[in-house]
């Protein structure tokens, strides 16, 4: 399990460590660096990804730039921006700087991968890193899910082996369709999770559509063509096949959730990244989805999830250890305590539900000055 994340001069994140159950909830106000939370910890993941959905071009490509990250400096004259993931004995460091980007790796006690990603535009280094060895190692996965009911519905075309969700929730039509011809098992999984959440959802329909798409000629011109692929019908209780474009915001995201869940990439350590987990949902269906994914949690003991909710109703579904309360100081800087850390909440535990002490203390509290000997968080 990934105990810890650690960010150093990272947007809003200037220094802060934020300690991971295998369900971790992030609550706070707007812009207080909930999101950057998941956007770190993504970049961490993209380590092992051939393709970045958030980096174009991608981190592990050879046109990669680091100077675009230097506009994300909390910083500039603080140095440079640092990732940090920690498990039992085990870590990895990204450290980027002007003009490349140190990984160091820790994957046991007794060995350890370090060197750098050198820009495009600069000459290969004598200490480059092994991305090789560091992908063969399959120590982390990571899929951030920022699902907006538009991309998640249009009509998509894949033609990877594999094809994985995109981002926006894009692509979920050729997942599910090539879940249907692969593995069928999975996705009548899905399907009935999403039953659970969406009673009046019973079927899935992935039709032929055409879809327009880029093609990439011999000469490297790229045109628009028309290409078959797949759409995305729900079959409704007493409505029959529905086009997804149809479908509420709250049905299309839980469908998208579930979907990347079920399908995280295997490796030792698989985090599932949702931003507004209970976004466009009823509080009953916020509270049916958790418990779907807790025992996704239960049978797949690699998987963690971290998410992020303004829900006071969801947070009812969780245990006090998994909250943590983001907000920023004075600085503009984010600073994160659990919600446990509250000096009242010895007080008012049991007698509260922890969406309803969260709404009444707030969380400037996690910024007030602590008491002297108070070394909690």
């Amino acid at each position: 399990m990934i105990e810890s994340l650690r960010f150093r001069n990272f947007k809003a994140l200037a220094d802060v460590e934020v300690p991971l159950a295998r369900f971790t909830m992030l609550v706070g106000p707007n812009a207080c660096g909930k999101s950057t939370v998941l956007q770190g910890a993504d970049f961490l993941g993209s380590l092992w990804k051939d393709e970045s959905e958030y980096f174009e071009p991608s981190l592990v490509a050879t046109s990669w730039t680091p100077q675009r990250w230097q506009g994300w400096c909390t910083d500039r004259s603080a140095g440079p921006i640092s990732l940090q993931a920690h498990a039992d004995r085990q870590s990895l460091r990204l450290t980027v700087r002007r003009a490349d980007a140190v990984v160091e790796f820790v994957p046991g006690n007794t060995s350890r991968l370090t060197g750098s990603i050198s820009s495009a535009s600069q000459p290969r280094q004598e200490n480059e890193f092994p991305r090789q060895q560091l992908r063969e190692s399959a120590w982390l996965s990571t899929l951030y899910l920022r699902v907006y009911a538009e991309f998640a519905a249009e009509p998509s075309y894949s033609d990877d082996e594999v094809p994985t969700l995109g981002y926006g929730g894009r692509n979920l039509p050729s997942v599910l369709a090539h879940l249907a011809l692969t593995q069928p098992d999975v996705l009548a999984k899905i399907r009935e999770a999403l039953r659970r959440v969406v009673p009046q959802v019973t079927d899935l329909r992935m039709p032929r559509r055409k879809v327009e798409t880029l093609l990439t000629l011999p000469s490297l011109h790229q045109e628009q063509s028309e290409v078959m692929g797949n759409g995305l019908e729900l079959v409704i209780d007493g409505v029959g096949n529905v086009d997804a474009s149809e479908v509420s915001e709250g049905t299309l995201r839980t469908l998208a959730i579930l979907t990347a869940v079920h399908t995280a990439p295997p490796a030792a350590h698989m985090l599932v990244l949702v931003d507004d987990l209970d976004q466009a949902l009823h509080p009953s269906a916020q509270a049916e989805l958790v418990k779907l994914l807790r025992g996704l949690l239960e049978a797949e003991p690699r998987l963690q999830i971290i998410a992020t909710t303004h829900s006071p109703y969801l947070l009812d579904a969780f245990e006090e250890d998994e909250v943590l309360v983001l907000q920023r100081d004075a600085h503009g800087h984010t600073q994160c305590r659990k919600l446990t850390d509250h000096p009242d909440w010895s007080e008012w535990k049991g007698r509260l539900h922890l969406g309803e002490f969260w709404s009444s203390t707030g969380e400037d509290w996690v910024v007030a000055p602590r008491a002297v000997g108070d070394d909690r968080g």
